[in-house]
């Protein structure tokens, strides 16, 4: 059984996972990464209009509003295989958790320091370069998955912006989710 020490760990090497898909998309030149990040911070920025918002929590189907809470749940399964799948890799790689996660944030910032043995150095790329690996399988499985239940990454974002901005989409979801328990 996980203790809670891991769980920490895991919620942190998460973002890492998420800069290994970054870095990877800039590197094999995904302009579809690129573009998608690019065009997210400007979306975040026209939708602040409480009476923007309000239309557009409207404007989301009860349907749509099903379908985003059934996805919703697969990512986070996804997600949460990934996040296991990450742990093993430092594992497999012959280091614990902790020091990996020493070694990655003394690489973020200079100020800490981790000081790494050749070993360790090599076991940190190991376990690194099987992070991309790891974050490609996962984003296959989630674009497969949103195709399969007919949303697009771009509505599925859009819906997620919105409920975080709206109070009344959020208690609209909470209506469909009491309905359906």
């Amino acid at each position: 059984m996980i203790n809670l020490k891991k769980i920490a760990l895991i919620i942190f090497l998460f973002p890492i996972l998420w800069a290994c898909q970054q870095d990877a998309g800039e590197r094999n030149g995904n302009a579809e990464t690129k573009t998608s990040v690019q065009q997210q911070a400007p979306q975040e920025r026209q939708n602040t209009n409480p009476e923007q918002t309000n239309q557009q929590a409207e404007a989301i189907s009860d349907e749509e509003l099903q379908q985003f809470v059934l996805v919703s749940q697969k990512l986070q399964a996804i997600n949460q295989e990934t996040q296991q799948s990450m742990l093993q890799a430092v594992q497999d790689a012959g280091m614990d958790v902790e020091r990996y996660s020493e070694i990655y944030q003394a690489i973020q910032d200079p100020k800490k320091e981790a000081n790494p043995t050749k070993k360790e150095k090599e076991q940190f790329a190991a376990a690194s370069n099987q992070f991309q690996k790891i974050q490609i399988d996962a984003q296959q499985q989630m674009q497969e998955m949103l195709k399969t239940e007919g949303i697009t990454q771009n509505r599925f974002q859009e819906i997620s912006t919105s409920l975080q901005r709206s109070p009344e989409l959020q208690q609209r979801i909470e209506k469909l989710q009491q309905q359906v328990q």
